[in-house]
Formats: C-alpha cells, sequence, structure tokens
C-alpha cells in the first residue's frame, strides 16, 4: 500500500470548503520549503483567510459585542459551571462558543482538560492534536506511518492536520510547551543520577 502524503489529502479532507482550501494548498508549500520540523521557520506565504484562521487566539483581544437569548435552564448550569472552574461565566460561555464553532468547523475534534490547560484532541481517543501533528512532523510528513504508530486512522491524522492548518500558531506552541517540559524532565533526571553516583 503507497504511503499516504500530504499532498493526498486535498481531495478527503473532512472539513474542505473554500475557506481552508488555500490553508491545504499552503501545507504542500510548506513541506517543500520547510526544514525537516513542521514548526521550524519557512519562507511560505499565506492567504488573509488562512491568517485570520490560524491566529484566531492572537486576535481575540480587539472583541466586539455580542447579544445572545439563552433559556434559564442553560444559564443557571452555565453560572454553576463557572463558580465551580473559579471563572467569569461570560469567559466561560465565550470559550465553550469558540470550541463549539471550532469542532463545528473541524468534526472529530474535542476539548479536554488536563494537568498543562485545556487542549484540542482526537475524539475517542487520549491523543491531543499537537501529538499527532508532532508524529505526522518526526514522520517526515507521511501520515499512514504516523496513523500506523498511534494506532489511528489515517481520517484522524487528517483530522489533526486539518485543525493544525487553521490554528497552526496554537498547536506549535502546545508542541514548544510540551518540548521544554519534556528537556526539562530529562535535566532534573540527569541532576538525580549525577547525585546517586557521587
Amino acid at each position: 500500500m503507497p504511503s499516504l502524503k500530504y499532498e493526498n489529502l486535498l481531495p478527503f479532507h473532512p472539513t474542505m470548503s473554500t475557506q481552508n482550501v488555500n490553508s491545504m494548498c499552503g501545507l504542500v508549500a510548506l513541506l517543500s520549503l520547510r526544514g525537516p520540523r513542521l514548526n521550524e521557520p519557512a519562507v511560505v506565504t499565506f492567504s488573509p483567510v488562512v491568517v485570520h484562521y490560524g491566529t484566531l487566539c492572537n486576535i481575540m483581544a480587539r472583541k466586539e459585542h455580542f447579544t445572545l437569548r439563552l433559556a434559564p435552564d442553560t444559564i443557571r448550569r452555565l453560572v454553576q459551571l463557572a463558580e465551580r472552574q473559579g471563572q467569569a461565566k461570560t469567559a466561560l460561555a465565550e470559550r465553550y462558543l469558540q470550541e463549539g464553532v471550532r469542532m463545528a468547523e473541524h468534526p472529530g475534534i474535542v476539548f479536554r482538560d488536563g494537568p498543562s490547560g485545556r487542549r484540542p484532541g482526537i475524539a475517542g481517543r487520549g491523543l491531543d492534536v499537537w501529538e499527532v501533528v508532532e508524529t505526522v512532523d518526526n514522520e517526515g510528513g507521511d501520515t499512514m506511518a504516523a496513523a500506523e504508530y498511534l494506532s489511528i486512522s489515517p481520517q484522524a491524522v487528517v483530522t489533526a492536520v486539518g485543525y493544525y492548518l487553521d490554528y497552526k500558531d496554537e498547536v506549535d506552541r502546545w508542541i514548544q510547551r510540551n518540548e521544554e517540559i519534556a528537556q526539562e524532565a530529562e535535566t532534573a533526571w540527569r541532576r538525580s543520577q549525577d547525585v546517586l553516583t557521587a
């Protein structure tokens, strides 16, 4: 069976639409222009639409007023959750709305809490999007190899890659953060070994 490369994903992307056709094509350019790792710098120009979707978290500081009428029971539950989590109800509502939009754009993506924060993952699996993207990167862009390594379907890999294309900066930060955590853990382990063998 031939390896499923990024360029083969264009016809099968689960959320393919006008808004992300350019981003899928941008990934092909990305793989041809970048180094061995996806998060290395490269001279790649994305369309304004892709830039908008890829940097949503960075531009949310400028917000617009939005009025929404909700059922009393929904408000009550939202307030309870906000109090339980120590958040303002408007901030929690905004987060749920943002995540709901993203999940609608990318079927198969869910959001889950964890020690390092709330992050996007693959539905029905314990994998985060950043883990899938990092594995694809390590496999040189071979999504079939990444799917086999992670024991997930190629479609799940496509789903993660599709999310990455729209929210690249966010996922890259997760990858960098976990690399830093791994390096800190290794440094701490080496120090403990030095103490034990001294």
